[in-house]
């Protein structure tokens, strides 16, 4: 559907990416992309929100559009394969998950962006609490 590659690359033009590419791959058909949240906010669109076929998926982007403005940083481009593997990496305890990666080709791609996933959900609790995250990521969770 030529309406939904089209949203699609509107919504990653808006991060302040230099490229429309994979973060970890560098796949770049806009068929093969999509948007992978670091953390949720309380009013985050979510793909499960919507109906899964063509209409829904639109309808997910066109709801996106906006968060992603306002909360470029809180997203990162990814292929379909590599968001699989992140998010089943993410589920991993961290020395289960660094071994799994040690001398893969890429491993320092996905280690990376499954700790920027970690850290910004360990941001978005703290902040819930009340305690304001900036700067500190490293002091609390290194």
């Amino acid at each position: 559907m030529r309406a939904l590659t089209e949203l699609k690359k509107e919504c990653m033009k808006r991060l302040d990416q230099y490229n429309i590419e994979c973060y970890i791959c560098d796949e770049f058909r806009p068929k093969r992309l999509l948007l992978h949240h670091l953390s949720y906010y309380d009013n985050s669109v979510t793909y499960n929100q919507f109906r899964n076929d063509d209409v829904g998926r639109l309808q997910y982007y066109s709801s996106l559009i906006d968060e992603v403005e306002y909360h470029n940083d809180n997203f990162r481009i990814l292929c379909i394969n590599c968001h699989t593997i992140v998010e089943k990496l993410i589920k991993l305890p961290t020395h289960e998950r660094q071994n799994f990666l040690h001398d893969r080709p890429r491993g320092l791609g996905f280690d990376r962006i499954c700790e920027d996933t970690i850290n910004a959900k360990k941001d978005r609790e703290l902040e819930k609490l009340g305690v304001k995250t900036t700067g500190l990521n490293e002091f609390f969770w290194s």
